[in-house]
């Protein structure tokens, strides 16, 4: 069993896991390190490959943001390295 929590919320995860006996049973990730690891998986772990599939992440979450969203301050402005 896989649990996905935030980061601020990883440790209390651990213990709700704890309390409910299951801590041994459950892998407990961060949203932001399950990303980055499937990410990584995806670029097959090529640094190069890495970034380009980063920056391909990033323009589809602004492509749909853009689509949907009127507070357009949820763009994520991609930095200038990416884009080269």
């Amino acid at each position: 069993m896989v649990s996905i929590t935030p980061s601020d919320r990883y440790s209390a995860s651990c213990q709700l896991a704890d309390v409910a006996a299951i801590f041994n049973r459950i892998d407990i990730y961060t949203v932001e390190s399950f990303v980055a690891q499937n990410m990584e998986e995806l670029a097959k772990f090529n640094r190069t490959s890495f970034l380009k599939t980063f920056l391909e992440l990033l323009r589809t979450y602004n492509a749909r943001v853009d689509a949907i969203e009127s507070e357009k301050s949820l763009l994520i402005e991609i930095p200038g390295r990416l884009k080269a």
